[in-house]
């Protein structure tokens, strides 16, 4: 069960780390705070 809670945390972070780059290529508006990252 904590390896899957790992890889769920992992793959969060990856994901948001993804819609960073994305965003700072684009030059899109900074998100407020994680959930605003998918938004932007």
């Amino acid at each position: 069960m904590a390896a899957a809670k790992y890889f769920l945390i992992v793959g969060i972070e990856s994901a948001i780390d993804l819609c960073n780059h994305v965003i700072s290529k684009n030059r899109l508006r900074p998100p407020e705070d994680y959930a605003d990252t998918f938004l932007v």
